[in-house]
């Protein structure tokens, strides 16, 4: 007996069979990790030896000396080799980090996403404060590049692991309300440790670094929030995303008290203040958004009035299986996903940091003498001598990346095993390009 085209429609998706479960790793994870513990060694052998063997030297001048130079002069410059390094970590741990995160069943979704955000703007802000000369040199190599990112991950480890061990399988509201509380008390407790650990050994009144006025109102303004926010907003089932962002939104509030502070009483004699300068970052926050919500809003409605996924193959299926079918939902995602996907915080958040990058460095470079010390920054720049001196090439391309990030990545389709590793290739698009940029602006604002 035949079926209509509308009975082919009502009828469910065919799951695909022999899938790897979720909490399994494919050979390329386990050679990531496996990466990671040899690199491990490697640097473990480095020090044990003071550098004393056949690749002691080799580290020390293309890895170590530039890492130094920057503690030294807050100002040093990278090269090839340690761009090239520091560029295979991070795509290595990408990769283990997201299996490490679908292992847990942790979501990945545009809340867990928007979790990490303060974190991204907790490491510039963190380096900026450490150009300021506001660590004590005990403290001061733990947010230079790249250790810093190091830094920042064993937080973020912290949070998604405490969220893991508070929170509830059940969406009870009696339950959700105890679920609040435990992630409001693991928040206040990870944002007190935080200061206790980093803070408050570097609060020096002699130094200009005192507790005045706008360090306790930070102080307390992230207490208040590491209290509100879970109870006021935290759903069923997000205790490690509320975790994660939460903590990162009360230490953030203490980096602001610090930056007030220094605003009105500069630790740094030699400092040329320009807060107005906080309004780029700030507009372009706005607009990029914007634009880019107007254009993708319709067809996000259009996804889920139809109960669709943006971006993301149903449940069970490869995205070969899914793309032969002929339903009426392949055929409403294949025509409204890409756009919709434009206004989700997958392309908002990479394309914005991109521009705020693009822009912060060609201010700093054209118009307030700052020197790009990134290797592959320094190339584009010279490369635009020729024309005219100054970073508006690095902009333009920047402009450029920013468009192709989109694009890919609102036109790229996931399967359900690769959902994290979309969302930490994201996270790690805004370490790239997001952070930077922030810290560049920071630096700008401070004069530092």
């Amino acid at each position: 007996m035949s079926l209509s085209e509308s009975d082919e429609d009502s009828l469910p998706l065919k799951e695909g069979v022999g899938r790897p479960s979720m909490s399994s790793w494919h050979l390329g994870e386990r050679i990531c990790l496996a990466f990671i513990v040899i690199c491990g060694v490697l640097i473990s052998i480095h020090f044990l030896t003071s550098g004393s063997w056949f690749l002691g030297e080799a580290i020390e001048r293309s890895l170590l000396s530039p890492f130094v130079d920057d503690i030294e002069s807050r100002d040093g410059t990278y090269n090839l080799v340690n761009t090239a390094v520091y560029a295979t970590l991070l795509l290595v741990f990408v990769v283990t980090i997201a299996a490490v995160m679908r292992s847990t069943s942790l979501l990945a979704d545009e809340r867990m996403l928007v979790a990490f955000i303060p974190w991204i703007i907790w490491g510039s802000t963190a380096r900026v404060l450490e150009d300021s000369g506001f660590f004590t040199e005990s403290l001061q190599s733990l947010y230079i590049s790249p250790i810093i990112h190091f830094h920042t991950a064993v937080w973020v480890a912290i949070c998604l692991a405490v969220g893991c061990l508070v929170r509830s399988p059940s969406k009870s509201m009696a339950v959700i309300g105890a679920e609040r509380w435990r992630v409001a008390i693991s928040i206040l407790v990870i944002y007190l440790a935080h200061v206790l650990l980093v803070i408050i050994p570097v609060m020096d009144s002699g130094a200009g670094t005192g507790w005045g006025l706008f360090p306790v109102i930070g102080l307390a303004a992230g207490a208040l929030v590491s209290i509100v926010l879970p109870l006021l907003f935290m759903a069923p089932r997000r205790a490690p995303s509320m975790v994660l962002g939460g903590a990162g939104v009360a230490i953030i509030m203490m980096h602001c008290g610090l930056f007030f502070n220094f605003l009105i009483e500069p630790w740094d004699s030699g400092a040329e203040l320009s807060p107005s300068l906080l309004l780029m970052p700030l507009f372009l926050s706005i607009i990029v958004p914007v634009v880019l919500i107007r254009y993708g809003l319709s067809s996000r409605d259009v996804m889920a009035h139809h109960g669709l996924e943006i971006g993301v193959v149903p449940d069970g299926l490869t995205f070969q299986e899914w793309s032969s079918q002929e339903s009426t939902g392949r055929m409403v995602s294949t025509t409204h996903s890409p756009k919709a996907m434009a206004a989700s915080a997958f392309v908002v958040l990479p394309v914005m940091g991109q521009v705020i990058d693009g822009f912060a460095t060609w201010v700093g470079i054209d118009f307030l003498g700052y020197e790009e010390k990134h290797v592959l920054g320094r190339n584009i720049m010279e490369a635009g001598d020729f024309l005219l001196e100054g970073g508006w090439l690095f902009l333009l391309v920047k402009l450029a990346l920013s468009v192709i990030v989109g694009y890919v990545i609102a036109t790229t389709w996931v399967e359900d095993r690769q959902r994290h590793l979309r969302l930490l290739v994201v996270v790690a698009l805004m370490t790239v390009g997001l952070a930077p940029g922030l810290r560049d602006v920071g630096r700008m604002s401070l004069g530092v």
